[in-house]
């Protein structure tokens, strides 16, 4: 039966059968083409598939893209995009976009092994990453230079391989892959270069010798860098290294950022607005600068106040994804003493240099704005003073080192008992400690062993000692009350030396200087880098050494804490590296004196008047400006936008704030009276208010100078009954007192602050903070 169908079915197709064979073995020549019938271009005639099939899978698969189709498989690069495209641009990673134009640092790779022989060998692994793991040591190429270079080698094989060529970039035949120089290069003009075999730096292509020529020493031992390192914090300025030249100069950045962060995460930082605010308005970087210079034989100095900011990210606020935005600020005052060289030591100059950088980038976008400002002016100082700068300036160290925070006790009282607080405390030798008597009864410090007595503290007073020697120191308070059998109020100090530094450094070979070119080195440089565990900062240190001395002298030292940010930095010029500049009068603005005072104001009921009162304080001691008196007036002015700010005024850099309506430029001018007129009196014309003025020159001088002092009364009614209020409803003042100096044709402004010996506040906080590690003082 089932042969009888297969031969019914075989006799059916026949002829079909019998038509394709004739058409496979005639002549006629056969039709190609799509044979796929889904396929979009499906031909019917088609006999032989040409794999020309349209299967509708290809087209743009990138979502971003104007031209996206999701129903796409394969991506055939079509795609078309409105902006241009960020991403990663590298075709190693695993998320390489072949689209992108910018790149973004968004690129992924699949770490792993990739090294072949290692037991977890991960062959889908793009970078390796170091986890190799082997049974048995590896040998290879140790070399980091060699084409074969094996970072897992254990033992070296000799097998190292290096791809020879000519390695000198400025030969006609230069070979960039090239990792030995095999003697072949060519060049078509003479060389210049160092032609001494003995140097670090010879050049066997050198023709010609350009005294380029440096040689390397031994390097420092790490016991050596300890021991400078102990030395520098032993220092109360940098007078131990500056008195060896004429001409000496420092310089020292501090960032008080990473404190600021520290302390808003302590809770300590107040509440001054949002986090974003914050965030907005602080700089990722900010360094405060002091800097002084000092010519001893010309008797002419300088001093350097200045800040340093940057920021990145989108400065301009103008969409775009990558900008950065820089600021630098110096104010340096030329400054001369009595025995000056110039024919004029009276002379000073200001400096003032301001630079600006703000640039913006992204896709399409691109804006750059800078600027830049350099301005001198000059203005006198009646009574020259030189002193020591380097000792009494900040710049020169004194606002740095020899700085230890302070320790408190505090005399309280608990019911009948009254105690130190605390009672017993152990510090480093050189600190002080302040004993603060918060009680309302009068006591004393005083020493066991007579080493110190503070006599009568009054209730809500203090007083300090340092303790210079190691050891403890036994007190209590004599007072009858005190002792027994009615009190016991005693207390221990117990002082310890300062632990010393004593760091691993890694250290390089030291660097020949020749700096009066007599072809014969007279300094070394050396470089070393250590990591402090215990106080997560870092230390890169450069220091340089007299050949002929041997003494080492500090030429660079950086600090940054454990994320890599810089806390702070020093810098050191000596001899011929410092050259200090005065200039003249001719084509120079003037400038007016600089100085501060203290003020302060009151009522005084028993005359009816409103009172105000000033000295000219000890701000900046010896380094003040002293104007002649009949150069000078004292004014009283209606209170101006900014006038209540109670931080010392430096002027403003731009000098925009002041020429702004409602600035002290514009402010009304109530009274005045030039300082040599002693006293005056005057009825202010638009409020009827009755002024009276005395200046008084305490040490007769005839010049603006520390401790002279003025008094300005008003009459609470005017002339014609109207209120003449000492402060506003709101509590604010109604009149400002400025001096204006009429020989410079300005206000007079607080000094540079880079000028006040002992310079303190805030900036001094951060100082002491700073080198806290560095001195490594317990608490």
């Amino acid at each position: 039966m089932r042969q009888s169908l297969f031969v019914a079915l075989m006799l059916c197709l026949t002829p079909v059968l019998a038509g394709c064979l004739d058409s496979l073995t005639g002549d006629e020549e056969l039709r190609t083409g799509c044979t796929y019938t889904e396929a979009e271009n499906w031909d019917p005639q088609a006999q032989i598939d040409d794999g020309s099939c349209d299967l509708g899978l290809e087209g743009c698969t990138y979502e971003g893209a104007e031209n996206y189709n999701p129903s796409f498989v394969v991506d055939d690069g079509s795609c078309v995009f409105a902006d241009p495209v960020v991403g990663c641009m590298d075709p190693a990673a695993s998320n390489y976009n072949s689209y992108a134009e910018y790149a973004d640092d968004s690129c992924v790779y699949l770490l792993g092994c990739t090294y072949e022989d290692a037991d977890n060998y991960d062959s889908s692994a793009q970078v390796d990453n170091g986890t190799c793991e082997f049974a048995e040591p590896v040998t290879g190429c140790m070399d980091d230079t060699a084409t074969n270079y094996n970072q897992y080698a254990e033992y070296d094989d000799d097998s190292c391989e290096y791809l020879s060529g000519c390695t000198y970039d400025d030969a006609d035949n230069y070979n960039s892959s090239a990792t030995v120089d095999d003697g072949s290069c060519n060049f078509p003009d003479p060389v210049l270069g160092c032609t001494d075999d003995a140097a670090a730096n010879y050049n066997p292509y050198a023709t010609i010798d350009d005294d380029s020529c440096y040689y390397l020493y031994a390097s420092l031992t790490s016991e050596e860098f300890n021991d400078f390192a102990n030395l520098f914090t032993e220092q109360k300025d940098f007078t131990l290294w500056s008195d060896d030249f004429d001409r000496f100069g420092s310089e020292m950045k501090i960032n008080p950022i990473p404190m600021v962060e520290e302390m808003d995460e302590g809770g300590e930082g107040g509440d001054n607005g949002t986090e974003d605010d914050e965030e907005e308005e602080m700089p990722e970087e900010m360094y405060i600068v002091l800097g002084m210079q000092k010519d001893d034989a010309s008797q002419i100095f300088t001093a350097t106040f200045g800040m340093e900011m940057s920021m990145e990210g989108d400065p301009m606020e103008m969409g775009a994804e990558d900008g950065e935005a820089k600021m630098s600020l110096r104010m340096t005052s030329v400054r001369q003493g009595p025995g000056c060289t110039s024919g004029d030591c009276t002379l000073t100059n200001e400096v003032m240099e301001v630079s600006m950088y703000v640039g913006s980038e992204g896709p399409g976008t691109k804006m750059i704005m800078s600027m830049y400002m350099f301005a001198t002016t000059y203005s006198r100082d009646m009574v020259p003073y030189y002193g020591d700068p380097v000792a009494e300036l900040p710049g020169g160290g004194s606002f740095f080192l020899g700085q230890s925070e302070p320790e408190e006790v505090e005399i309280i009282r608990d019911g009948d008992n009254v105690m130190f607080s605390p009672a017993e405390i152990e510090i480093e030798v050189d600190t002080t400690v302040i004993w603060y008597n918060d009680d309302d009864t009068t006591h004393t410090v005083t020493a066991e062993d007579g080493t110190f007595d503070s006599g009568d503290i009054d209730p809500y007073s203090e007083w300090e000692y340092t303790f210079g020697e190691v050891g403890e120191y036994a007190y209590y308070s004599d007072k009858t009350e005190d002792k027994d059998p009615f009190g016991n109020l005693t207390g221990r100090v117990i002082v310890t030396e300062i632990e010393p530094i004593d760091l691993d450094w890694d250290t390089e070979a030291g660097v020949g200087l020749d700096s009066d070119d007599d072809g014969k080195d007279d300094w070394i440089e050396y470089y070393a880098y250590a990591w402090d565990d215990e106080e997560n900062m870092s230390i890169a240190a450069t220091l340089t050494q007299n050949i002929e001395t041997g003494t080492l002298y500090p030429r660079h030292l950086e600090f940054h804490n454990e994320t890599g940010v810089p806390i702070m930095a020093f810098e050191f010029w000596y001899g011929d590296e410092v050259y200090i500049e005065l200039n003249d009068d001719e084509g120079l603005n003037k400038s007016a004196t600089q100085f501060n005072w203290d003020a302060d104001s009151y009522d005084d009921n028993e005359t009816s008047q409103n009172v105000y009162e000033g000295t000219i304080s000890e701000g900046n001691g010896n380094y003040m400006q002293e104007a002649p008196n009949d150069e000078m007036e004292i004014r009283v002015l209606e209170a101006y936008e900014g006038s209540d700010d109670e931080d010392p005024g430096i002027g403003d850099p731009f000098g925009g704030d002041e020429e702004e309506e409602g600035g002290r430029e514009n402010a009304r001018v109530v009274a005045s009276m030039i300082l040599s007129d002693g006293g005056d009196d005057m009825v202010d014309t638009e409020t009827g208010c009755h002024w009276y003025i005395t200046w008084n020159d305490n040490d007769g001088d005839g010049l603006v100078s520390v401790n002279d002092t003025y008094e300005i009364r008003s009459d609470k009614m005017g002339t014609g009954g109207e209120v003449c209020n000492r402060e506003g409803e709101n509590g604010n003042a109604t009149y400002v007192i400025e001096f204006f100096d009429l020989w410079a044709d300005a206000y007079v402004d607080g000094p540079n602050p880079a000028l006040a010996p002992g310079f303190t506040g805030l900036f001094a906080v951060f100082a002491i903070a700073g080198l806290a590690g560095l001195r490594r003082r317990r608490r």
